[in-house]
């Protein structure tokens, strides 16, 4: 929770990061939408096949206190671990059930993992054609993260999703009528998280890793880089691991959606796809530590850059942030 407070800690990148890039703060306010919520389900307001008659791929129990634990004995290491990563190979042919409507046809699977307080899908492959839409959908409450469209079709072929709170989910894909082609979907990691990113559990609250360094962003001491704190973004990686960053500007001013982070979260080709930005992940009040809303997010990104001994990563996000987040770039000069 690096991003909901000023780090004045050795080391990471976070805020301390957005601290020394003090030369230009620009608003975006004129570029392209990449909103992640939008429109709700069509199971929410259509008449179909009840819920409790669907299928359910049902994954290993989470144990939060056994996996605290376990994270406690392996010592301090950055990034985060948030989840535990469950492998999976599920495909729209292979589990869950189709449903024919007048209108197109509606594709849902339920997955859960008992005790786990959120859960996040990891698409290995992932293509929607025009007019398509996924969706994913809390069981135990009104909250969704979607819909995922035809725009999030990128070269890399992923799509990695926001945590979405709860032991259990519906996974679920329309696709109209007059859509030409076939979705292409591969399900291929489920992530079980047990550090409560959503803290809605009260009677087993995850141990603070946070010390005297760490400094609420509402606090006092924050009033002198108000701008800069909203360039700053809490991340997750495969599924699994947690770390933060800072949007920043480049030379040439054209707004590419750069993210500084550090080399020491392990961020490579490989793993740049899988990340999932979440702005404005903040405290509301000075001393609490959290909790940070989860509401504003965007996925997918490409590995740029990283050097092991100044500690540097540098990645492109897929998508500009959605203007109505408020984010700015942070900027930089060369002392």
């Amino acid at each position: 929770m690096i991003t909901s407070r000023l780090n004045q800690c050795r080391g990471g990148i976070g805020l301390s990061a957005a601290l020394r890039l003090t030369a230009i703060v620009l608003l975006l306010s004129t570029l392209p939408l990449a909103a992640r919520v939008g429109p709700p389900p069509l199971s929410s307001w259509r008449q179909v096949q009840p819920l409790g008659t669907l299928p359910q791929l049902v994954l290993p129990s989470t144990d939060s206190a056994k996996e605290l634990a376990a994270d406690a004995q392996a010592g301090l290491v950055a990034p985060l671990r948030f989840a535990v990563a469950h492998k999976v190979n599920i495909t729209s042919a292979t589990q869950g059930t189709w449903e024919q409507l007048p209108e197109g046809r509606l594709w849902r699977l339920r997955i859960r993992s008992a005790g786990a307080t959120d859960l996040n899908l990891g698409f290995t492959r992932f293509w929607l054609p025009e007019g398509a839409t996924l969706h994913v959908v809390a069981e135990s409450e009104p909250y969704f993260q979607g819909p995922y469209t035809a725009r999030d079709n990128k070269p890399h072929g992923q799509l990695w999703t926001a945590v979405v709170p709860g032991e259990s989910v519906v996974v679920e894909l329309f696709v109209p009528a007059e859509a030409r082609s076939v979705p292409q979907l591969v399900l291929g990691q489920v992530g079980a998280g047990y550090r409560d990113m959503f803290l809605k559990r009260n009677t087993s609250p995850t141990p603070s890793i946070e010390g005297t360094c760490n400094i609420d962003v509402v606090c006092p001491q924050g009033v002198a880089w108000t701008n800069e704190i909203r360039s700053v973004g809490l991340y997750t990686m495969n599924g699994a691991w947690r770390c933060s960053g800072t949007l920043i500007a480049n030379a040439a001013g054209d707004f590419r959606g750069y993210f500084l982070t550090a080399n020491h979260c392990g961020l490579d080709a490989g793993s740049a796809p899988t990340v999932v930005v979440y702005w404005n992940y903040q405290s509301t009040n000075c001393g609490t530590h959290g909790p940070g809303s989860l509401a504003q997010n965007q996925s997918g990104a490409t590995f740029r850059a990283a050097k092991y001994d100044v500690d540097f990563a540098l990645i492109e996000l897929d998508d500009i942030p959605d203007a109505s987040f408020g984010v700015y770039y942070s900027g930089w000069d060369r002392s």
